[in-house]
């Protein structure tokens, strides 16, 4: 995320803006795109993706009494 040649997170000219909230919201873009452009790069490559576990679709009401 930091390396100058692609979404440059360390540089401060990336983000010409005063105020710390103004810093984060463009930060958050930028972690966002970096990743977006990741799973992108993935997607080209074919690489199957990995599927979760599914949750068990108990209930509380599942362990009442009888």
């Amino acid at each position: 995320m930091k390396d100058p040649g692609h979404q440059a997170l360390a540089a401060p000219a990336r983000r010409r803006v005063r105020g710390i909230a103004a810093q984060a919201v463009f930060v958050a873009l930028l972690l966002a795109a970096a990743n977006l452009k990741k799973l992108a790069s993935l997607a080209e490559k074919g690489e199957p993706t990995r599927r979760r576990a599914r949750r068990r679709s108990e209930d509380i009401r599942d362990y009442r009494p009888a």
